[in-house]
This record gives C-alpha cells, sequence and structure tokens, in this order.
C-alpha cells in the first residue's frame, strides 16, 4: 500500500502469513544457492510483518499505477538497517502464441551492507488500483 503525508509517501509491506512466507527471491535457484538463500531469509525474517519505507515527494514519480521511488539514506525497518532502498511498480504486458495477460509487478530494491536485493511480486490485473 502506498499513502501520502504532507512530506511525502509511506510505502507499507505488510506479510499477512508472518516473516516465513515473505519472498527470499526471484528467477532460477541452483542447489549452490541455498546457503545463501537461508542467510538472506533471516536478514528479511528481521524486517518483521510490516514494514514501512519513507520517500520524499522529490525522491519519487508516478502516473497512475505507475510508480519509481529512491530512498537515499539508510532506514531501519524492524530490527533490520537498509543502507538504501527503492520501490518501482508497472505494468507488464504478456503475449505467448496467442494468449495474453497484464500484471502489475512490483520491485523491492534493498541494499544492506553485505548484499544488494530485489525483491519482485506480480499482481494479477485489476488487484492494484489507484484512489
Amino acid at each position: 500500500m502506498i499513502e501520502e503525508d504532507s512530506d511525502g509517501f509511506l510505502f507499507h509491506i505488510v506479510y499477512h502469513n508472518g516473516v516465513d512466507y515473505i519472498p527470499i527471491h526471484n528467477g532460477d535457484v541452483v542447489a549452490a544457492d541455498l546457503p545463501n538463500l537461508i542467510k538472506r531469509a533471516e536478514r528479511l525474517k528481521k524486517m518483521g510483518t510490516h514494514a514501512t519505507f519513507r520517500f520524499k515527494k522529490e525522491k519519487c514519480s508516478s502516473e497512475g499505477l505507475y510508480w519509481r521511488c529512491y530512498q537515499g539514506k539508510p532506514v531501519e525497518v524492524g530490527s533490520s538497517d537498509v543502507l538504501l532502498a527503492g520501490f518501482a511498480m508497472g505494468r507488464l504486458e504478456s503475449n505467448y502464441n496467442g494468449f495474453k495477460w497484464v500484471s502489475t509487478e512490483t520491485f523491492l530494491f534493498l541494499d544492506f551492507k553485505e548484499e544488494n536485493l530485489t525483491l519482485t511480486q506480480s499482481y494479477p490485473e485489476g488487484s492494484c488500483r489507484s484512489r
């Protein structure tokens, strides 16, 4: 959820099923990735079930459901220290062999001291809306 206040935008992430269900990776995984995925999961669990990021208005651009925001200074999220954070959201149109579908793609960029992460979530068309 994105909420506007007088200083900027608050980006809320809620994990309704708890921290054990936080998405930790997108893409292909091989056996050699497993130790790093476990470390990543432990790091992301420290964010808690409700994480909030604040972005100043001058660090964001938006047009309907298209968003780009960037936070260029450290922020504490739960018990996790994030050096830099960014958020992007947009529309993806796909076509495979005549079958077409549309989704809203969200990207959360997190820069920890040891690792940069991009967490992607995809939502079917109509699941996201602006007020």
